[in-house]
């Protein structure tokens, strides 16, 4: 969990100076704080719902580069895509 937290606020760090950015090609006008307020609300449920994310550094990707390929399957199909997958197949039942 403390990973989690130190890992979400380097990336708020990371999109607020990103934010900032954007004002500079925008006449140095600042951006609205309403939709300062929607970019922030996207990227803290894309974050928080990101299931690549145990995949994102390089170590993560050697890791799972060098597991045999039925366990690779396995973590996609029963761990991170599970729920995707279940609800996906009863969609197309119907």
């Amino acid at each position: 969990m403390n990973y989690q937290s130190l890992w979400q606020v380097g990336q708020h760090k990371d999109l607020s100076k990103w934010i900032a950015l954007l004002s500079r090609f925008n006449n140095g006008k600042p951006i609205s704080k309403e939709i300062i307020n929607k970019i922030e609300d996207f990227f803290d449920y894309y974050w928080t719902h990101n299931r690549l994310a145990a995949l994102s550094s390089e170590k993560d990707k050697r890791f799972m580069s060098e597991l045999p390929y039925s366990v690779k399957g396995q973590i996609f199909l029963n761990y991170l895509f599970k729920d995707f997958l279940k609800t996906y197949e009863e969609y197309f039942k119907t």
